[in-house]
């Protein structure tokens, strides 16, 4: 999993979801896209539609004033960019911060039936990030 940060929270993506992550760039902005998309990234001859993960997920913008100044839009200018394969569009998502490469471990209650335990699409990681050292679950 690819642990990753939108301001305080944690989120993981799936390793094999993502094919590079690059330190966030300046995207060319889509006129009428909504405040989510970000415009277009070209990498390695391919051109990606960048989705902000935070704002996609409904959370603040990381710089407030971005998402209300049209001069702003579609600019990135912090955080990193994960390039996602094995999709029939190219996508990429914008995160505060990639920490890096985590194992997930499955939740286990004592007594707990398997099926409870098992939610599909959803992992955390014990925060701070730098103290739990990979310590996740799913």
């Amino acid at each position: 999993m690819i642990a990753c940060a939108l301001g305080d929270e944690f989120y993981g993506l799936p390793l094999a979801m993502a094919a590079h992550v690059l330190p966030a760039a300046p995207c060319v902005p889509l006129p009428g896209a909504p405040p989510a998309m970000l415009g277009l990234l070209g990498r390695t001859g391919q051109v990606f539609s960048v989705l902000d993960l935070g704002l996609a997920l409904g959370r603040p913008a990381a710089r407030p004033e971005a998402a209300s100044d049209p001069a702003l839009h579609g600019r990135m200018m912090e955080g990193h960019v994960v390039l996602l394969r094995h999709a029939p569009r190219r996508f990429a998502l914008r995160v505060d911060r990639v920490l890096g490469v985590a194992e997930v471990a499955p939740l286990q209650q004592p007594g707990q039936p398997v099926a409870e335990r098992m939610v599909a699409g959803h992992a955390g990681c014990l925060p701070p990030w730098p103290a739990a050292a990979g310590r996740c679950w799913a």
